[in-house]
C-alpha cells in the first residue's frame, strides 16, 4: 500500500501535471477533507493551483485516477521515496525524522506553509496579521474555506477553544469562540480582530502540543469537531 504523506512535497511524473510539484494539506473538517496543492516548483511560489477532496477515500481515488507517479522529496537527509500509482494510505506523519521534530518545529513549519498561501486559499493578510502576535504564532494554524483556525494541538481532533475571526459580508469581522461559537466582538479591521483573539485565549493557553485535543486536559469533556 502506497503512503501519501500529509504536508510533504512530491514531484509528479505522468498525467496532465507531469513535472509539477504536489503537497497534500489536511483541512479541519469532520471528517478531515484535503487540499491537493500544485505548483511549478518545490517552493510553491509560482503556478499554484489546488483541488479539494472531501475525505481520504476521495483523495485515494483522485491520486489513482490522475495516473501520477510521485517522488517524495527528502526531509533531513531521508532517502527519496517513490510512490507509483496504486492505493494510497493517507498519513499525517510518515518519516522518523518528522516524528522526532519538536512541537515548536511542527508549528513553525505549518505557519511557513500557511503564510505562503495565495488568495485562492486565503487572503494573505489574515495569517500575516495573526502571526504578528507571539501568543498566536505558537498555535497550530489551519485554513478551511478561506478562514484561519488556530489550535492548541497539532493533530486531529484539534482543540476548538481558541477564537476565530470571520469576515462579514458588509465589512468588518466577527470574532467567535468555539465550541459554543459565542460572539466575543465585532470589529472593523483584521488588526483589531486578532488583537481581540490574542486577548481572549483560554486560561493557561500556551504553545501548541504535539498531540490531539484529548491530550489537552483543559479540553476534556468539550464537544469537538473539526
Amino acid at each position: 500500500m502506497t503512503v501519501i504523506p500529509i504536508g510533504r512535497v512530491g514531484e509528479i511524473a505522468g498525467g496532465e501535471e507531469d513535472g509539477r510539484f504536489v503537497k497534500i494539506k489536511q483541512l479541519p473538517d469532520h471528517p478531515p477533507s484535503y487540499l491537493i496543492l500544485l505548483a511549478q516548483g518545490p517552493d510553491f511560489a509560482e503556478g499554484c493551483g489546488d483541488y479539494w477532496v472531501k475525505d481520504s477515500e476521495d483523495l485515494e481515488e483522485f491520486i489513482n485516477e490522475a495516473w501520477w507517479s510521485i517522488t517524495w522529496l527528502p526531509l533531513d537527509g531521508q532517502n527519496i521515496e517513490k510512490a507509483d500509482r496504486g492505493t494510497p494510505e493517507v498519513t499525517d506523519f510518515v518519516a522518523s525524522s518528522e516524528e522526532s521534530r519538536s512541537a515548536a518545529e511542527i508549528v513553525a513549519a505549518a505557519w511557513s506553509d500557511v503564510l505562503s498561501f495565495g488568495r485562492d486559499i486565503i487572503d494573505p493578510a489574515v495569517p500575516r496579521v495573526a502571526y504578528q502576535h507571539p501568543s498566536l504564532r505558537e498555535l497550530w494554524p489551519m485554513v478551511s474555506h478561506g478562514v484561519l483556525y488556530l489550535s492548541r494541538c497539532t493533530r486531529y481532533p484539534w482543540s476548538r477553544d481558541t477564537p476565530t475571526a470571520f469576515r462579514q459580508g458588509g465589512g468588518g469581522y466577527q470574532v467567535r469562540r468555539g465550541p459554543d461559537q459565542a460572539l466575543l466582538g465585532v470589529v472593523d479591521t483584521l488588526e483589531e480582530a486578532y488583537a481581540l483573539i490574542a486577548a481572549s485565549l483560554p486560561d493557561g493557553c500556551g504553545p501548541a502540543i504535539d498531540g490531539t485535543a484529548d491530550d489537552l486536559r483543559s479540553c476534556a469533556g468539550l464537544d469537538r469537531e473539526a
